[in-house]
């Protein structure tokens, strides 16, 4: 049966030590594999195919932005080396009758949670300001101009919206940090339970994050929030969701919006007009992931004093993590498992 690895991305040639190694890594695991013993040794497929050597390709593993689906007739299975797949879905020769499953690594979420309790924290005790006071090289203990201390983690409210497996790893941590004042909101209204080690380490207790649904509920929910996380995925009923409707209702004085999920769910002229607008209390925003990646060197974004700009960075896949999972993937689908994590469901587009 033959499997490849679809890497056609020409920006990556620059990476091509990274891309070698990913590659290596995701041969072992499936060689190493008794289970996996129907399987070809891997091939890699880079940006010089034109694709008319994959007709024979049975099972696909991703991790680049592929276009020539319709060159593999007797494709079984895809296995997409990333969290998302909105980009996939949005090609039309994308071939929606093949499963399709998008990575779920416990690794790659523990990443995501450490980026946004980074900022989470960063934001709660005003370290960007420190590092502006010492570029103006002045002294100030407390660089609030009313002088106040930072809001106990316990009192400083979180929204995390987008609460599947990356978004509740995301309120797991924050909550697990003292960061307790955590509200979700998601595709449908739940409590989810996190467990809270006790001060003395002795015991464990459960504490409840509420999860909203609805779009009045995320209006209400933004409105006294200090920091509101998008982890969402990039969706029909996603797409441009945080618009200024959303931003003006933040309300809560130097308020942060964070975007880890999709670029495509953010209004990024209406996230400038809510930061530019002393009326509205939002006044960060910190942004991994852009409508058009990478970020174009004309977007205003670039230069915002209130806008802290990264590459899409916040969790990068780790191959060592990750093969043994896609291996597992691949096993699970064809030993007839329906309930394999990260299985698209493509009616929802995740």
């Amino acid at each position: 049966m033959r499997i490849v690895y679809l890497n056609t991305d020409p920006s990556r040639k620059a990476q091509s030590s990274t891309v070698a190694s990913a590659f290596e890594l995701l041969r072992d695991a499936f060689a190493s594999d008794e289970r996996l013993s129907c399987l070809d040794p891997l091939e890699l497929v880079s940006s010089s195919s034109d694709g008319s050597d994959l007709e024979s390709v049975e099972i696909a593993v991703v991790d680049s932005h592929f276009e020539q689906w319709d060159c593999m007739p007797r494709l079984r299975l895809v296995c997409v080396a990333w969290a998302g797949v909105d980009k996939l879905l949005n090609n039309l020769l994308f071939p929606r009758n093949v499963p399709c499953i998008r990575l779920v690594d416990a690794s790659l979420g523990s990443r995501m949670a450490q980026t946004a309790l980074y900022h989470v924290i960063s934001r709660n005790r005003t370290f960007d300001e420190y590092s502006k006071l010492q570029r103006q090289k002045k002294w100030m203990r407390t660089p609030n101009s009313d002088g106040n201390l930072p809001k106990p983690t316990s009192q400083f409210r979180v929204v995390v919206a987008g609460m599947g497996v990356l978004g509740s790893g995301i309120a797991r941590v924050l909550v697990q940090n003292g960061f307790t004042n955590v509200l979700g909101w998601g595709t449908s209204a739940r409590t989810v339970m996190v467990p809270v080690l006790s001060e003395d380490g002795l015991s464990t207790s459960s504490h409840q994050v509420p999860v909203v649904a609805g779009i009045n509920a995320l209006k209400d929910i933004v409105r006294k929030a200090d920091v509101v996380i998008d982890i969402l995925p990039a969706t029909n009923s996603t797409h441009n969701l945080f618009n200024f409707d959303i931003f003006s209702q933040m309300a809560e004085k130097d308020a942060t919006f964070i975007n880890l999920g999709r670029g495509a769910t953010v209004v990024e002229h209406d996230l400038l007009h809510a930061l530019d607008d002393p009326s509205i209390g939002l006044s960060h925003a910190i942004l991994d992931v852009f409508q058009v990646e990478p970020l174009p060197l004309a977007s205003p974004l670039w230069d915002h004093p209130s806008v802290v700009v990264t590459p899409h960075m916040a969790a990068l896949t780790d191959y060592a993590d990750a093969a043994p999972v896609i291996a597992n993937s691949i096993k699970m689908f064809f030993a007839g498992h329906t309930d394999i994590p990260g299985l698209v469901d493509f009616s929802r587009g995740f």
